[in-house]
């Protein structure tokens, strides 16, 4: 079995982390703070900004996972998260001559700037305008430029598990449905750690796949959608700085068939077979 690095290991990476360990791995997960990893994970105390930590990094991991989350929402932060804590990753394994059989980046659809409801795929054009999906993509570019081989994964928004924002919302009775009519991609939170999972076992493996479920979904339709199962009426307007709304500003549908092709079987196909879940454990 594989020795596994989990460089970032938060609630998904704990999770893929005993996923992968209950299969017969030999999974470490490093972050500053250790204390929530569970007994199935070996910790490491790292800061990956502060490459003098690294020392407690074992040698010779046959697979690295990337999986960061930004402390704020602001440029200095993705730079942090995303740009620095790869760079400094990747040099820490030039330095130790030491060569991971692959590593895996936790990416975001953010990099993707297409705002007019058009069709993307893994070859679509990345011309991002906002500091996230810059951010993210100037990462991703380390990946593909080291001497390591790499696939970075594209994760639209994610649902599922603590993550219950949209379910709340509705549960207070607000609405955008008079301004916001784009189009959202969506994946479950066990479908992140099941692309993942998948991935390790794929012999011939892409840079670039898209993490999303099979079907884009209209705001308003998804807002209606839920308020329907959870038998609330929507009427108040958001207010106009919330960062949901200062984050809803893309308009795309994105194409999962790269990742269906590598034979990954999605556990939630579209957001209702997901939030159906979501509901039930919510009640």
């Amino acid at each position: 079995m594989a020795k596994i690095l989990i460089a970032g290991c938060g609630k998904i990476g704990i999770r893929l982390g005993c996923k992968l360990a209950q299969a017969g791995h030999d999974v470490w997960g490093a972050r500053r703070d250790i204390s929530q990893i569970p007994h199935h994970i070996k910790p490491l105390a790292i800061d990956f900004l502060a490459p003098q930590t690294f020392y407690a990094i074992p040698e010779a991991f046959d697979y690295v996972y990337i999986i960061l989350t930004p402390d704020k929402f602001d440029d200095n932060s993705y730079k942090c998260s995303y740009v620095n804590t790869t760079r400094n990753l990747l040099a820490h394994f030039e330095v130790k001559n030491e060569k991971p059989a692959h590593i895996f980046f936790t990416s975001s659809t953010s990099v993707y700037a297409q705002i007019n409801a058009e069709w993307v795929d893994e070859n679509s054009e990345t011309a991002p305008t906002g500091f996230t999906g810059k951010r993210i993509l100037e990462a991703e570019q380390l990946i593909k430029r080291s001497s390591i081989s790499g696939t970075c994964v594209r994760f639209a928004g994610i649902y599922g598990g603590e993550r219950t924002r949209l379910i709340d919302r509705i549960r207070n009775g607000f609405s955008n449905c008079g301004s916001f009519v784009n189009y959202r991609n969506l994946i479950h939170e066990d479908d992140v750690i099941g692309i993942f999972q998948h991935l390790l076992t794929v012999s011939k493996k892409e840079h670039v796949y898209l993490g999303v479920d099979h079907e884009p979904v209209r705001e308003c339709d998804l807002l209606n959608w839920l308020s329907v199962k959870l038998e609330v009426s929507i009427n108040r307007s958001m207010p106009a700085e919330t960062p949901y709304r200062k984050r809803n500003i893309s308009n795309k549908r994105c194409v999962n068939k790269k990742i269906i092709e590598s034979g990954y079987d999605f556990l939630f196909p579209t957001y209702k077979e997901g939030y159906r879940t979501v509901m039930g454990h919510y009640n």
